[in-house]
């Protein structure tokens, strides 16, 4: 069958063989990539019909509604080891130091985008909306590390700039 592999699965009664759909479409549709099912899951899914992936799927869906605590559970331990890969990227970024004033300590430096243009938006809030590692790369890119105190004075000129070009008093 194209698209469709066999999963063994381990459970306290026995060990089961089912087909399922390929990798991504499995996630799409129950949120994490496997999940156990029983030898008794198994038969029902061959009662719908052995090969009929919409009928896999109307399972599925069933067997999410039923075990809402454990899909929660997974999808929390899922967000919590995609955050440590993210915030590991970011902070790889960041081991350079401050590029102005040379400070290492990776608690007090953000990313100041070199281009505004170009932004994408806030790091931590990108990576709350689960943005992708590729994505989340290419942001980087155009991202120096900076500390705090120089992040500030940073902003702090541009808009004195910015308010200067339109005549206005800066107080």
């Amino acid at each position: 069958m194209i698209g469709h592999r066999p999963a063994k699965r381990k459970t306290a009664q026995a060990a089961s063989w089912c087909w399922i759909p390929a990798r991504g479409e499995c996630a799409a549709i129950v949120g994490m990539s496997w999940h156990r099912m029983t030898d008794a899951a198994d038969q029902k899914v061959n009662d719908l019909g052995k090969n009929s992936t919409l009928n896999k799927r109307a399972y599925i869906k069933q067997w999410r509604k039923e075990n809402k605590e454990h899909v929660r559970i997974q999808y929390i331990r899922w967000r919590k080891l995609r955050y440590v890969k993210l915030y590991k990227i970011v902070n790889d970024a960041k081991r350079g130091g401050c590029v102005k004033c040379g400070l290492m300590d990776l608690r007090c430096l953000d990313m100041h985008h070199k281009d505004p243009t170009m932004k994408t938006g806030c790091i931590p809030l990108l990576i709350n909306s689960c943005i992708t590692i590729e994505n989340l790369k290419k942001e980087l890119r155009n991202c120096d590390p900076v500390c705090a105190n120089c992040h500030r004075i940073e902003h702090y000129e541009e808009q004195a700039q910015q308010r200067k070009l339109k005549g206005l008093p800066w107080e």
